[in-house]
C-alpha cells in the first residue's frame, strides 16, 4: 500500500488529490497502481466506496 492510498483512506485526500498524488507515488509497483487504478473506475462515482476498496485491497495483501 502506498502512502497515497493510506492518506485517501484516512480522508486526508480529496479524490483529485489521491489521483495526483497516486500518479507520482506508483511509478515503481506497477501491480499496485493497476489494481488501485480498476478500483478507481469501478468507483469513480463514490468515493466512500473507492476508500472501502482500498481498505480491503490493504488487508488481501497484507
Amino acid at each position: 500500500m502506498c502512502i497515497a492510498c493510506i492518506e485517501f483512506i484516512k480522508d486526508k485526500l480529496t479524490l483529485k488529490e489521491f489521483q495526483a498524488a497516486l500518479g507520482e507515488t506508483s511509478r515503481d509497483d506497477k501491480i499496485h497502481l493497476e489494481e488501485v487504478s480498476e478500483l478507481m473506475r469501478q468507483n469513480a462515482a463514490d468515493p466512500k466506496e473507492l476508500r472501502k476498496s482500498l481498505e480491503k485491497l490493504t488487508t488481501e495483501n497484507g
